[in-house]
């Protein structure tokens, strides 16, 4: 590994950045903390989380980046008995800030070398702001993308906030015209205010347990402001998505518990604001659909005539049957025809309506293409 370059105009800020690292590859790690280490200003702290994995080239990376920045930023690593989970692991490094400021960096990804200088820059000059987020790059492991989650920067507070609460709950909500590799639920690509941060993440979430926190924080703090900058300053890497997407997962109770955090969160909105109970039923929708590609119609299911009973069950309840009345219309065919099969409970036809798709789509392309 070459060594990191350290600017050397580079000054402290009372910012923590908690990272929670798990079998991330080495290199990735290094690259990581190098991002950090060649920053413009340098955070305080940085508390890096080792979730159980015990690899001991973590804590050689972060021993070497100690001695590097010493004088500039305290490095820190601690490790976890058992892999208990992001989380958990984001939990255990909130607990030991002592800064004013606290920001996420997961450890696969990048920032670039003003990120720390724009952000804070942002809440020098305005000590109103509780939240600061900005763009990324997504990169999936050949090109980066440019990710806007507004065009143009955005302030959010009082009443406002509910717009951020809509694109929580719909990632393409008001990105028009720009890419959606990821949303502005991230918790990576912010400075948090430390003492706004009233509420810890859910270890029972293992998806979407970064979307759920940032809104259960607006909730909790109705006096926030929020703003966003319109710059690509954080690096994201986005291939674990694509892996995660094609892999089957026999359990799925996750995707039903996080429909029901955040029911919990919204109880008091829905009958307020048309707009927001739309997306919020879409959001149901979208995450039932993700449940059966990921189980119920999954290549890999060993036994599809069983699970169909549990899907049943799943369907019938009352607030998925809602969920799915209410996002019939502006489907395009297939999923309104799929949707529909699947609200009725002729399961057979919505799997073969699955598999035949991909085939018709295929065969459209080359006909369009001949």
């Amino acid at each position: 590994m070459k060594e990191p370059m350290i600017l050397q105009n580079s000054t402290t800020i009372p910012v923590t950045i908690v990272i929670p690292v798990y079998q991330t590859p080495n290199i990735d790690f290094f690259e990581c903390m190098d991002s950090i280490a060649k920053q413009t200003k340098i955070p305080e702290r940085i508390i890096v989380v080792d979730d159980g994995d015990s690899n001991p080239i973590y804590k050689d990376i972060v021993w070497d980046f100690s001695v590097r920045l010493k004088g500039k930023s305290r490095v820190e690593l601690i490790t976890l008995p058992t892999n208990c989970g992001i989380s958990a692991a984001r939990n255990t490094g909130l607990w030991q800030v002592k800064t004013p400021w606290v920001s996420f960096v997961d450890s696969d990804d990048k920032l670039k070398e003003n990120f720390f200088e724009r952000l804070y820059g942002e809440v020098e000059h305005d000590d109103s702001i509780d939240i600061i987020c900005c763009g990324c790059d997504a990169y999936d492991g050949d090109k980066y993308y440019q990710n806007h989650f507004y065009l143009g920067n955005k302030t959010f507070k009082g009443d406002s906030l509910i717009e951020l609460e809509k694109m929580l709950i719909d990632c393409k909500y008001a990105r028009e015209n720009t890419r959606c590799d990821t949303a502005i639920g991230v918790p990576w690509g912010k400075l948090y205010r430390a003492s706004c941060i009233s509420v810890e993440f859910d270890p029972m979430l293992k998806r979407m347990e970064d979307n759920i926190w940032n809104h259960q924080l607006i909730k909790n703090n109705p006096d926030l402001v929020v703003k966003y900058i319109d710059e690509p300053l954080y690096i994201y890497r986005t291939t674990h998505i694509r892996k995660y997407e094609d892999e089957y997962e026999e359990d799925i109770s996750t995707w039903l518990y996080a429909m029901e955090q955040r029911k919990k969160i919204l109880q008091n909105s829905l009958a307020q604001d048309e707009e927001l109970a739309k997306l919020y039923y879409n959001e149901v929708g979208r995450l039932v659909m993700f449940a059966v590609r990921k189980k119920f119609f999954h290549k890999d299911n060993p036994n599809r005539r069983e699970s169909y009973k549990e899907l049943k069950e799943i369907l019938g309840r009352k607030d998925i049957q809602m969920a799915l009345d209410k996002t019939f219309e502006g489907l395009p065919i297939y999923r309104n025809t799929r949707n529909r099969f699947l609200r009725k409970g002729h399961f057979k036809l919505a799997y073969m309506l699955h598999v035949i798709r991909p085939k018709i789509v295929r065969l459209v392309k080359w006909v369009c293409g001949r």
